[in-house]
């Protein structure tokens, strides 16, 4: 989330369409934070089809992690989705039912002057059962919201635990640009502004991320180095 950055869109008036997905058997509710005035439209009507729970982090850089922990308290799945993200009916449904303990969607990242894909917790889902068995996973000290992904990913993976990725990408959009992702020789193509799309395979920039946005989030946050996580590695 950048709740000090960017211009928002604000809330704008969304028209729904007829059509609303039917609960499935594993699905987890769904969150999404957000900042005043930086909701987009798009990602508010995702987040009313899905019947999600609005939750405004903007009042202070650790109200995102008071969030996170007071979901994690609850002993129940739940699914993030951020305020500039859109990803398909198709792709959430498929993340909110997904029976792996963590998932995250792709979407494009700026850091230091290079558009980047990342597996973040822009979009994210961890199971009822991965929260009741770390019921401690949150016991960290409050963090900035720029490196509370970072260090919750870290501690997920020191007990190892994997991201399971979720494609297509999911569109960021202020980063609206259209992105391909080659995985197992699959092409998987979301749609936005710009031709040709920005393609991403193995081993591409995806494998900087974890370098790259560490040090731009110690710089930004001037917080001590946090984790890499390997949910930013390589697709």
């Amino acid at each position: 989330m950048t709740p000090r950055a960017g211009s928002g869109a604000g809330f704008g008036v969304a028209t729904l369409p007829p059509w609303v997905p039917a609960p499935a058997p594993h699905a987890v509710k769904l969150v999404c934070p957000y900042v005043e005035g930086m909701l987009w439209p798009q990602t508010r009507a995702i987040g009313e089809r899905f019947n999600a729970q609005f939750a405004n982090v903007g009042g202070s850089d650790t109200a995102y992690h008071a969030l996170l922990t007071r979901l994690w308290a609850m002993g129940e799945g739940f699914a993030l989705l951020e305020h500039d993200l859109s990803p398909s009916d198709a792709l959430l449904s498929e993340l909110l039912a997904c029976e792996q303990p963590w998932c995250s969607g792709a979407y494009l990242y700026r850091a230091e002057g290079r558009t980047i894909l990342i597996w973040g917790q822009g979009i994210v889902k961890f199971s009822t059962r991965l929260v009741r068995a770390e019921s401690n996973a949150m016991a960290f000290a409050p963090c900035h919201w720029e490196v509370l992904d970072l260090v919750l990913a870290d501690v997920l993976t020191e007990r190892g635990y994997v991201v399971h990725q979720h494609l297509p990408a999911v569109r960021h959009l202020r980063l609206d640009m259209a992105v391909t992702v080659i995985k197992d020789g699959v092409r998987y193509e979301t749609p936005g502004r710009g031709e040709p799309p920005l393609v991403f395979q193995s081993r591409s920039e995806v494998s900087l991320l974890g370098r790259v946005l560490a040090r731009l989030r110690r710089s930004r946050t001037r917080s001590p180095r946090p984790p890499i996580p390997m949910m930013c590695s390589s697709i």
